[in-house]
């Protein structure tokens, strides 16, 4: 009998060591675990910073493109406004020619007309 008690007593003796060994594993197992958590939140973090960064500069390259293209659009309306002003300056100036040479006709027959009045009077010594 105290041979069966030694033999128990042993057994218990092995069950607590192993039950020991089992619970530092299980702290051990539950600190990997902790850390495993931590490193998957950073690098969460880590994406989530990463895909603002991102966004930002996509926002910051779109509003210089944008801003780009209204600069290009305002040179091109001003390119535009000069053309059409140099248009309507032409048109302006052959308008101009255009009723000066028949102002200067019409005086021309005016003058004519009146140096044949002048030459008939001369003849007819009215």
């Amino acid at each position: 009998e105290v041979y069966r008690e030694e033999q128990l007593v042993n057994r218990l003796m092995r069950q607590s060591l192993q039950e020991r060994r089992i619970a530092v594993q299980l702290m051990h197992a539950r600190h990997e675990k902790q850390i495993i958590i931590q490193n998957r939140i950073f690098r969460e973090k880590q994406y989530k910073e990463k895909r603002l960064q991102e966004f930002q500069e996509a926002l910051d390259k779109e509003a210089v493109l944008a801003r780009q293209e209204k600069l290009d659009h305002m040179e091109q309306i001003q390119r535009e406004r000069e053309v059409h002003e140099q248009i309507m300056a032409e048109r302006s100036e052959q308008r101009f020619r255009k009723h000066y040479n028949l102002c200067q006709k019409v005086l021309d027959h005016i003058i004519d007309l009146v140096t044949k009045i002048a030459e008939y009077r001369e003849l007819t010594l009215k």
